[in-house]
């Protein structure tokens, strides 16, 4: 995947990464092989939105 710096930077300070793309991921009703990448796509930007919210104290 090609993900931005700020990405990087907020994946990397998520304390439970992986648990957060697995939940992720059981919420998808596709297989595997053809999920995986949508899936961490998409968990990477609802984590980043997480992030960029909590920085401007905007916690949705």
């Amino acid at each position: 995947m090609d993900l931005h710096d700020k990405e990087i930077e907020i994946m990397l300070e998520h304390k439970n990464l992986l648990t957060e793309f697995y939940h992720d991921w059981l919420d998808c009703d596709t297989p595997l092989g053809e999920s995986l990448r949508e899936n961490l796509q998409e968990s990477v930007a609802i984590i980043t939105r997480y992030y960029e919210n909590k920085s401007r104290g905007d916690e949705r």
